[in-house]
């Protein structure tokens, strides 16, 4: 099943821009995201997410096949 994918253009305190599902009750605000596109995972997603930031990670909520900590 396809998900919508966005990147926060905004890092964490982690230093990593994070990688939400738009169904993810802690997806920020709409004018802090790139709209990446539908994926079938999160793992897709992030790989054109890289194609933006070299330091992405998922969020652990929506994207956990993604995060790294």
């Amino acid at each position: 099943m396809l998900k919508r994918y966005h990147l926060n253009k905004k890092f964490k305190n982690n230093g990593k821009h994070e990688l939400h599902s738009g169904e993810c009750p802690l997806l920020p605000d709409k004018s802090s995201l790139i709209f990446l596109g539908d994926y079938n995972s999160s793992s897709a997603a992030l790989s054109a997410a890289l194609a933006y930031y070299s330091n992405v990670n998922g969020c652990a909520h929506c994207a956990s096949e993604s995060h790294t900590g």
